[in-house]
């Protein structure tokens, strides 16, 4: 039987959870603008030194690419845990992880350590399943549209980060604003803020879905509940839909430093502007769009038609990689993923039982991280030969998506 907080608790589980996840996304977000200008700075230790080019895009990727990685393992079975023992337990134990992350990048570029970088980005990876689990609680406290519109509340909290981790990551990075920034500044100040969360959450969150005895975890059923949920046709569309939809918008979401950092020689700053505008189109389209689409359109109908307005922009993009071409083609594709993510999730969400919404949701988290880990590899290889190629891969990988949501438009399932 589930445990739902009483009503003057509703507000305070909202405000902590939106705040865990903004904090706790930092941690991919903030490196960005830090990281990709050491590609033109041809003798940077944390690349490996004196090295090659294409070797230095190669450790670029690899850096990218692992927190992603780790996170694919983790993420399903985090998602688990918390349907079985509780979701506050293994919300602390994900924020407790990030907070050590967070101190592991501060002293890793401090020290110009390569292996502490990559120590970081696993502990990052493998404790970064407060999405999927707070996606859960949205599903334990929730339905119908209103599912809907708590889940773009969380996919809010998770573009927040994007408007104020680059940010973040740009400016505190950038001793030309203060003379003692430097690129462990920015790490500081998120390890601070993890912390104080970590508080917040400890004291002001109330279980929302009631644990079963330590005792009557039963962890081999896992995995069969996990391909469990494969067999379900109409899952496994909406899965695949999802993927090819994540690996579009990674690539194109970690491709852009690159490309702007080597086509038009922006610095840490320009960088984190850009990035952060990506965010904010995203947050206004979820905040302001998503009741709207809600009320006019099926979910499916939703993903259709942001799908294809984010292919037409990236092609847009690919074809015209001007300057001015690239700032105009954010809003269409920040907002139409925001709003495909929030109609897949719910739609998803729909489909399986309450008892497995922590599975489910660190599934697709897991496919989420899959996505930026290829492409966060993907993009320092296309970027090595071609500046704009990712936007035209991107492209193809929303294509795809778009056309799998064609089909499951017309099929029927039982």
């Amino acid at each position: 039987m589930r445990q739902v907080p009483q009503i003057p608790h509703y507000y305070r589980q909202i405000i902590t959870l939106f705040i865990l996840i903004v904090v706790d996304e930092l941690g991919f977000w903030i490196l960005l603008p830090v990281l990709a200008p050491l590609i033109n700075e041809t003798s940077s230790a944390l690349l490996g030194g004196q090295v090659s080019p294409a070797m230095q895009h190669l450790i670029l990727g690899i850096i990218m690419g692992l927190s992603p990685f780790c996170a694919i393992l983790s993420a399903p079975l985090l998602g688990f845990m918390s349907d079985q023992i509780g979701r506050k337990k293994v919300l602390l134990i994900c924020l407790t992880g990030t907070f050590i992350g967070f101190v592991c990048y501060a002293f890793s570029f401090w020290w110009l350590s390569l292996p502490l970088l990559l120590l970081a980005r696993i502990i990052i990876g493998v404790t970064t399943a407060s999405q999927a689990i707070v996606q859960a609680v949205m599903a334990d406290l929730s339905q119908g549209k209103q599912k809907a519109i708590n889940i773009s509340i969380v996919a809010c909290a998770m573009t927040l980060p994007l408007v104020i981790g680059p940010l973040i990551g740009g400016l505190l990075s950038d001793n030309a604003i203060v003379p003692w920034f430097n690129r462990s500044t920015p790490f500081i100040f998120a390890a601070i803020l993890s912390l104080l969360n970590l508080l917040m959450l400890a004291f002001c969150f109330y279980e929302t879905k009631m644990p079963h005895p330590i005792f009557e975890i039963k962890l081999k059923k896992y995995l069969p509940t996990l391909f469990g949920f494969m067999k379900q046709p109409e899952v496994r569309h909406l899965l695949l839909i999802f993927l090819f939809m994540e690996l579009g918008w990674s690539l194109y979401f970690q491709s852009m430093p690159l490309l702007l950092v080597q086509k038009f020689n922006f610095n840490s700053s320009q960088v984190g502007f850009f990035s952060s505008y990506i965010g904010i189109w995203m947050s206004l389209g979820l905040i302001f769009l998503t009741r709207i689409f809600l009320r006019f359109f099926s979910l499916m109908r939703i993903v259709l038609v942001n799908l294809s307005l984010t292919l037409v922009a990236l092609l847009g993009g690919f074809i015209a990689a001007q300057q001015a071409v690239l700032w105009l083609i954010v809003s269409p594709i920040a907002i139409g993923i925001g709003l495909t993510y929030t109609a897949l999730i719910t739609r998803l969400s729909d489909k399986v039982s309450k008892d497995t919404q922590g599975l489910l949701m660190g599934f697709t988290d897991a496919i989420l991280y899959f996505a930026f880990a290829c492409t966060g590899l993907l993009a320092g290889l296309l970027t090595a030969v071609s500046a704009t190629l990712p936007l035209l891969m991107a492209s193809i990988f929303i294509l795809i998506s778009y056309l799998a949501s064609v089909r499951i438009k017309h099929a029927t399932y039982k």
